[in-house]
C-alpha cells in the first residue's frame, strides 16, 4: 500500500494521544483501560489536502496537514467513532466539524482557550477548501 502525502508521525500521533488524554476524541473512551483499536483521523482529509496544496493561505498548509492540529485520536471498534466521523450529522462533505470531537483536548476542556483556538484554525483552513471546492 503506497504511502499517502499527508500521513502522520510517530511523534505526531504521541502529541496527540497526550493532548488527548488518551481519550477517544468522539466518545471519550479511554484507550489505556479498552481493547479498542486506535484510528489517527485527518479532519482535513488526505485526499483535500494533496488536491488543495498551493491554493490554501495560511501557515504552511502542508505542515498542517501532517500536524497534531489536523489529527485526532478516534477509537475504531464496539462505537467505531471513527466511521462515525464520516456519518455524523455534523459532517459536510468530506469533514466532520472539530467542535463535534469533545475530548479532542481531554476531560472537561471542551471550553479551553488551546482547544477554541484549534477549532477555529480547522475551520478557517475548511472555510477556504470549501470556497474553491464551490467554484
Amino acid at each position: 500500500m503506497a504511502k499517502r502525502k499527508f500521513e502522520f508521525s510517530e511523534g505526531v500521533k504521541n502529541a496527540v494521544v497526550g493532548r488527548q488524554n488518551g481519550l477517544c476524541a468522539y466518545c471519550g473512551v479511554n484507550f489505556v483501560r479498552s481493547d479498542d483499536l486506535i484510528n489517527f483521523h485527518h479532519l482535513i482529509p488526505n485526499h483535500l489536502g494533496e488536491k488543495m496544496s498551493g491554493k490554501i493561505t495560511g501557515n504552511n498548509f502542508g505542515s498542517f496537514m501532517r500536524s497534531a492540529r489536523n489529527c485526532v485520536m478516534l477509537c475504531d471498534s464496539d462505537d467505531d467513532c471513527h466511521a462515525l466521523a464520516h456519518e455524523d450529522d455534523t459532517h459536510r462533505g468530506p469533514m466532520t466539524e472539530p467542535s463535534a470531537f469533545k475530548f479532542s483536548h481531554g476531560p472537561g476542556r471542551q471550553r479551553s482557550v488551546d482547544r477554541l483556538k484549534w477549532v477555529a484554525e480547522v475551520m478557517s483552513y475548511w472555510a477556504q477548501i470549501y470556497t474553491l471546492i464551490k467554484r
